[in-house]
């Protein structure tokens, strides 16, 4: 299938358009002539008369016509022809599901085709819309201006906010993986058999976050690696906070955005390499995605999802080039596209903004996405000082051990704090607290007492109460003078320690124990543990499983989060102006519209004064009613063959006409009945026959059910007296496909 790339669209040529409709059937090619020049002369010359036809559409006065009787509806179905790249049928009328009912997206479609700004080319057995080449000028304005496909209003700065939500900030990503850390340390059972949180832990969550439910954020950040869990216990995974540290706030949400819509996925992401290409993608997505709208608008719900369709479909394959890899797209067909945006919504990058019309509308949050990578926590420059204050202060000590979090803290630095500090609140303040418990984890983590006073000392640029630097120190002490390790060692003879300098061995060191003595792994000491409490220990040093340091061989070789604005790939957004040429204004529309009437009330005063035989005249208002008529010459040549398309209320004879032509056709047609309620019943159905019944005429028709081209469920047959039916529509089929 040969479709063409939306994000760089070009007409095709003037030739393929003239041979598709020379390879029409000669009663399809001439009704689709007569339509434009009436009554044909014979003989016919399929040629000179393609010929004659180029000629008309390409004068100067035809085309300003065609282009001001381009109304909304039109606009939008040509923007969507481009967009989808030369769609079929039926995947037009799914992109507009929900806005056009299908009669009345057939009858625009058909309405296009009749005025030759449209038409289908048949390739590889399917038929695809395309645009007519000959119309470019008229077209390519209309082509550019996509933002009628993405409906979207202004809106005011406190648009949509829910002061009930506690929002995501770098503070409270520290808070959940301190509160995380803690959790783990005094319930050793994190998790209940079933693999549920405990509810003690649940409990405790909401008392330290009472305006954020933290579970799907744990969940998205278990997703992306940085909390890992062994089955048991959870906690934070050093290395993966380090390389999180670098990416800016915005960047950090839509990875935990990512995070949390993978979290569910099925059991193929489970390796690791799969995964991480997995969640990088879909993190790109995200931004990519949020990227294209503007933080002063609101956007309905329709405008987002429609989007987030299309970018997928567009961009499914450029999404990966840059893997080496094929990690698994991300799915947000088939209803996904709702979970994605409540997604967005959980990771603070979207917000409900209330309702217009009566659809769900939203803002994106303003957020930075400024390339900004602070110093990471636990980095080698903290720890020895060479981090600068800043400017003013980012904590405030409320009480010797305890410092309250202001808003301008960036996520190193808050990030170290949670290392050593429990979370005892959140909401109007955000409150860390540093406990003998929180400290010794934060010796396990490899910080020295001597970092945790600098850290506290340079964020509060004071010094911190005294009492609290000789304790923390006496834990430091006592915290040292009892150890335990497990794991695997490594002795190597005099002769061969150099090995242990090597780059991929090196890495492998945990530690040096003694000359030619190394750790290089650590597992569980649970055991140890409580015989040393019972022989009166209340300190015992129990590092985590160390790893290897941030700077080292392996810690470099990668980074897991990679900035997502690093990778250029094109995506069409709701302002984008396309590749045809300068964009419709939208002050344009109300005098393309003043326009259209005008030429339309012409045509009518000509065809008033051209003497034709009534039927005729009103054939022909009906088609200048439908803009088919663009010329003053299109009414001295007669009309070929009268059709009527729709009749209304008392018209009985008008209803029977077009009934029998729908018969004779094959084809739909679109039943109004009135209702008590108002705006009446819609029928879309294929007519039977018309019968006589109790002298009045019963319309037999067989109603499709709803299930889109291809998928209609014929219902039982209705019998429907024409003189309950106030509007009776002929859908005519496509002269393109018979």
């Amino acid at each position: 299938m040969n479709k063409k790339s939306p994000s760089a669209w070009r007409f095709r040529s003037q030739d393929e358009w003239k041979s598709c409709l020379l390879t029409l059937p000669d009663t399809a090619c001439f009704d689709l002539l007569r339509s434009v020049f009436g009554n044909i002369k014979t003989p016919f010359n399929k040629q000179q008369l393609m010929e004659k036809l180029t000629a008309f559409l390409s004068r100067k006065e035809i085309q300003d016509t065609i282009a001001a009787y381009i109304n909304t509806d039109d606009h939008r179905i040509i923007a969507a022809v481009t967009l989808l790249g030369e769609p079929s049928p039926a995947e037009l009328e799914n992109f507009f599901a929900g806005e056009y009912s299908c009669a009345e997206f057939h009858s625009l479609l058909l309405n296009l085709e009749e005025r030759l700004i449209l038409y289908r080319l048949r390739e590889e057995g399917n038929y695809r819309i395309s645009l007519n080449p000959l119309l470019e000028p008229v077209l390519s304005p209309f082509i550019a201006d996509r933002s009628v496909l993405f409906p979207s209003f202004p809106g005011g700065e406190d648009a949509g906010q829910a002061a009930a939500r506690q929002p995501l900030d770098d503070r409270v990503f520290a808070a959940i993986i301190a509160f995380v850390a803690a959790q783990g340390e005094a319930q050793k059972d994190f998790f209940k058999t079933d693999g549920g949180i405990r509810k003690k832990i649940v409990d405790d969550s909401r008392q330290i976050f009472p305006n954020l439910d933290i579970w799907p954020v744990v969940e998205g950040l278990r997703s992306i690696g940085l909390l890992e869990t062994d089955g048991i216990s959870l906690a934070p995974e050093k290395k993966k906070l380090v390389s999180f540290g670098r990416l800016n706030f915005r960047e950090r949400l839509e990875y935990l955005a990512a995070g949390i819509y993978a979290a569910p996925q099925s059991p193929e992401t489970d390796n690791w390499y799969f995964r991480r290409g997995y969640i990088r993608n879909l993190a790109r997505f995200i931004h990519r995605f949020i990227s294209t709208f503007d933080c002063g608008r609101l956007y309905p719900r329709r405008t987002l999802l429609r989007f987030a369709e299309i970018q997928e479909k567009n961009n499914s394959g450029a999404l990966f080039r840059n893997e080496g890899g094929p990690p698994p797209a991300p799915d947000l067909v088939a209803g996904e596209t709702g979970r994605f945006l409540s997604v967005l919504e959980t990771a603070g990058l979207l917000r409900a903004a209330g309702e217009n019309s009566g659809e769900a509308v939203y803002a994106l949050e303003d957020l930075p996405d400024e390339d900004v990578f602070p110093d990471a926590p636990f980095a080698p420059e903290s720890r020895s000082g060479a981090q600068q204050p800043p400017e003013q202060p980012v904590i405030a000590m409320d009480t010797p051990f305890s410092c309250i979090l202001y808003p301008g803290i960036d996520f190193s630095d808050a990030a170290t704090l949670a290392s050593f500090c429990d979370c005892r609140e959140t909401g109007a303040t955000v409150r860390f607290e540093l406990t003998r418990d929180s400290v010794v984890r934060g010796f396990d983590r490899g910080l020295r007492a001597e970092e945790m006073i600098g850290v506290l000392e340079r964020l509060s640029l004071g010094a911190p109460d005294q009492n609290l630097a000789w304790t923390v120190k006496d834990w430091e002490n006592r915290y040292s003078a009892v150890s335990l390790f497990q794991g695997t060692v490594l002795t190597l003879s005099e002769d061969r320690r150099y090995l242990a300098e090597t780059g991929m061995l090196s890495s492998l060191i945990c530690r040096t124990l003694a000359p030619g003595v190394y750790l290089l792994a650590l597992a569980g000491k649970d055991e140890a543990a409580r015989i040393l409490q019972k022989a009166g220990v209340d300190i015992i040093a129990q590092p985590p499983l160390i790893l290897p340091d941030e700077n080292s061989y392996s810690a470099l070789a990668y980074s897991p989060y990679p900035s997502v604005g690093s990778f250029g790939v094109s995506v069409p957004g709701a302002g984008d102006r396309g590749e045809g040429g300068p964009a419709c204004p939208p002050e344009d529309r109300e005098e393309r519209a003043k326009a259209a009437e005008e030429r339309k009330g012409k045509l009518r005063e000509a065809l008033r004064k051209s003497g034709l035989p009534k039927p005729d005249q009103d054939d022909l208002a009906a088609r200048i009613d439908r803009r088919q008529i663009v010329s003053e010459s299109q009414l001295t040549g007669g009309v070929a063959r009268h059709e009527k398309i729709e009749a209304r209320n008392l018209d009985y004879v008008g209803k029977t006409v077009v009934a029998k032509q729908a018969i004779a056709s094959g084809s739909l047609v679109e039943v109004l009945l009135p209702s008590a309620e108002g705006g009446g019943k819609r029928i879309l159905g294929t007519p039977q026959a018309l019968e006589k019944s109790g002298g009045e005429t019963v319309l037999l028709l067989r109603p499709l059910a709803r299930g889109g081209p291809g998928k209609e469920k014929q219902e039982d047959e209705m019998r429907i007296p024409l003189g309950k039916i106030s509007l009776l529509r002929w859908i005519k089929q496509s002269i393109f496909t018979g």
